[in-house]
């Protein structure tokens, strides 16, 4: 972004504040997006629909064919109602809500509007959009100061999650599992920073991509630390150890068995059936270790 935009976009929206988001794309698919707030946010708006309810009947209508994602903010008594629209016009009540809530909902194919009851007072922010609306969950973290790398070092930043309903150690978990199988990858982060008056403008104020370097939840156990640092050149082995019987092989896309095998020559011959893809050198000379 030019310094000009900038300035233009400060002189605009100076009174309103800037939003601070984690996202962290696993190598399992799952993607978390994290909201340095008190409340979650939706970023950005595009693709979705949003009202702010502050009277009966006041609604948010939206029309879905991927599932549906709802967002519910504000401080608000009574209850709001999700409602899907039926062929004859009507609405037919799904659920009712008392409170902030934020879900995925697996819905066929149609019209829904959130719809503030008779007896719904106060303020609400509400989100209508199908499954991949994009939803910054509340969550408290914070980072260390960025450690500068000396000589061949790269740089790193600890960044802290807390870990107080357990939800940041489940992640943990089912990313090891999913690691075990299928090898260890890394995990792909972005740091973003977003006005809050600009929620519909798709680009970030600023942004860092960094990638993991260790995942750990030292105790108590309270918070989960991402070690993040961006790619490590420095690690690239250049003149590589090799072994002859023992397979390298650490991802499902260079060996298929590589979860439930135990690496060995004798195993991936005799049982897999494999040895066409094995990860060493069973051809070089004598001895288990030869420099290559």
């Amino acid at each position: 972004m030019k310094l000009s935009q900038i300035i233009e976009r400060n002189k605009r929206h100076a009174k309103d504040p800037y939003l601070f988001f984690l996202e962290a794309v696993l190598p399992s698919g799952v993607t978390l997006r994290f909201a340095r707030d008190r409340q979650s946010w939706v970023w950005p708006l595009t693709g979705s629909s949003h009202a702010t309810l502050t009277f009966p009947a006041d609604a948010c209508v939206f029309s879905t064919t991927n599932n549906l994602a709802l967002a519910i903010q504000g401080g608000f008594v009574g209850h709001i109602a999700l409602e899907q629209q039926l062929d004859d016009g009507s609405w037919a009540e799904i659920t009712r809500y008392s409170r902030r809530s934020e879900e995925n909902i697996t819905v066929d194919n149609g019209t829904f509007r959130l719809l503030a009851l008779a007896d719904f007072r106060g303020k609400a922010e509400v989100h209508l959009g199908d499954a991949s609306m994009p939803l910054w969950q509340a969550m408290a973290f914070d980072f260390d100061d960025f450690k500068s790398g000396e000589g061949a070092r790269r740089g790193t930043l600890n960044v802290n999650i807390s870990n107080a309903s357990g939800l940041a150690l489940k992640y943990v978990d089912e990313l090891e599992d999913w690691r075990k199988k299928n090898g260890r990858y890394s995990v792909q982060c972005r740091f973003l920073v977003v006005n809050a008056g600009q929620l519909d403008d798709p680009e970030p104020f600023q942004e860092l991509p960094l990638t993991d370097t260790q995942i750990s939840c030292p105790p108590p156990m309270d918070k989960v630390v991402f070690t993040l640092g961006s790619r490590n050149v420095w690690a690239w082995t250049l003149n590589r150890t090799i072994m002859a019987t023992y397979c390298s092989w650490k991802r499902k896309e260079e060996c298929p068995h590589v979860a439930e095998c135990n690496h060995s020559l004798g195993t991936c011959r005799d049982v897999y059936h494999n040895t066409v893809n094995f990860g060493g050198f069973p051809m070089m000379g004598r001895g288990a270790l030869f420099g290559g």
